[in-house]
């Protein structure tokens, strides 16, 4: 009876929310299906890590300490992400971008609808959330395109509750 029900409790730790973050004192947990696939040390201040939802938007969190903590703000930040995502300046001058205040999970933030035409068609969405204590600045992107941000609505609103600093 004590091995069924060891056997139970560890499925149910595999299938609900895996991962957290332990290497600093910034902690989330991942949603089921969601992956690290880059966690890179930019130096001492600086640490940039890159997951992959299940459906493979991308969500990037990138935390700032030090003297490099208060380098920038979030509309800087946001028109930096946007001109890399748009990698020439032809795709950027057809690029139609709405700018907008967005809550999730109590927690206000900005967005970005971006729709590129063809030839190189796209449409995707960037939501930016700032988190900030006295000891660091923690940026996360969300980049979803436009037609998985209904899909990926309560993982996203799950993770953004897991963010602990």
């Amino acid at each position: 009876r004590f091995i069924n029900l060891l056997w139970i409790f560890c499925f149910l730790s595999l299938t609900s929310c895996t991962k957290q973050s332990t290497n600093d004192p910034f902690d989330y947990h991942l949603p089921t299906g969601w992956e690290v696939f880059e966690d890179d040390k930019i130096n001492e201040q600086h640490r940039k890590i890159n997951l992959v939802t299940q459906s493979g938007s991308i969500v990037t969190i990138e935390i700032l300490s030090g003297p490099e903590m208060n380098s920038i703000n979030s509309n800087e930040y946001l028109k930096k992400y946007i001109a890399s995502a748009l990698p020439t300046e032809e795709i950027r001058t057809n690029a139609v971008i709405d700018f907008g205040e967005v809550t999730r999970s109590d927690k206000s933030g900005y967005f970005a609808k971006v729709t590129v035409p063809s030839p190189n068609q796209a449409a995707f969405t960037l939501e930016l959330y700032q988190f900030q204590n006295e000891n660091m600045n923690v940026f996360l992107m969300f980049n979803t395109p436009t037609e998985l941000q209904i899909q990926l609505q309560a993982d996203i609103d799950n993770f953004i509750k897991s963010i602990k600093m």
